[in-house]
C-alpha cells in the first residue's frame, strides 16, 4: 500500500498482519500494533546478545525504558551512569509520577530508587511529593514535602506549604 509498510508473522501458514508503519502528508509516522494487547519491543544486540532496551505494554498503555513489566505510565529503570563505583553492576530507578487526586494527597511524586545491596531488591531511598491543599478556581494552592529513607520507610523530613512556610523533620 502507498506510504505505508505491514508487519506480519506467519499463523498456520496464514500471513497475519501484526504491526503498520504508516506517514501522512505532514511527514508525521505512526508505528501500530494492529494485534489487540500486545507490546512492542526494542531490541539491541549488546555484545550480540539481543536485549530490551524499551518496551510499549499494549495491554496498559505504558511504556518502560530498561523495564520489562512497567508499573507506571513511564517507567525508566537502569545504571544512570551518573557516578560508577563498587556498585556498577547494581541498577537504579527514576520514577516520575503524576495524578490528579483528591485534595491533600499527591498530584506528583519523584521517587529515587537503588537496590539493596543485601536484599536485591529495589529500595526507595528519597521521595518528593507535591500535592494540592486548597483546590478551589483561581486559588489552587500547593505544597511541596522531601523524605528520606529510615530503615527502609520514607519518613517526611521538609515540607514547604502553600504560604512559605518551611517545616523541618
Amino acid at each position: 500500500e502507498s506510504n505505508s509498510l505491514s508487519i506480519a508473522y506467519a499463523n498456520s501458514n496464514v500471513y497475519t498482519q501484526a504491526m503498520t508503519v504508516d506517514a501522512d502528508s505532514d511527514g508525521d509516522v505512526t508505528f501500530e500494533n494492529v494485534v489487540d494487547d500486545k507490546d512492542i519491543i526494542f531490541k539491541v544486540s549488546d555484545g550480540g546478545t539481543p536485549t530490551e532496551v524499551m518496551r510499549v505494554d499494549g495491554s496498559s498503555s505504558r511504556v518502560g525504558i530498561g523495564a520489562t513489566a512497567p508499573t507506571a505510565k513511564l517507567e525508566v529503570k537502569g545504571n544512570t551512569a551518573i557516578s560508577r563505583s563498587v556498585d556498577s553492576g547494581q541498577t537504579r530507578t527514576l520514577s516520575v509520577e503524576g495524578a490528579r487526586n483528591a485534595t491533600g494527597t499527591d498530584y506528583a511524586r519523584l521517587d529515587l530508587e537503588n537496590y539493596d545491596s543485601n536484599s536485591g531488591s529495589p529500595a526507595t531511598y528519597v521521595g518528593v511529593r507535591i500535592a494540592a491543599v486548597n483546590e478551589v478556581t483561581g486559588v489552587d494552592d500547593g505544597s511541596l514535602a522531601i523524605s528520606t529513607a529510615d530503615a527502609g520507610t520514607l519518613a517526611e523530613r521538609m515540607r514547604i506549604t502553600d504560604t512559605g512556610d518551611v517545616g523541618i523533620g
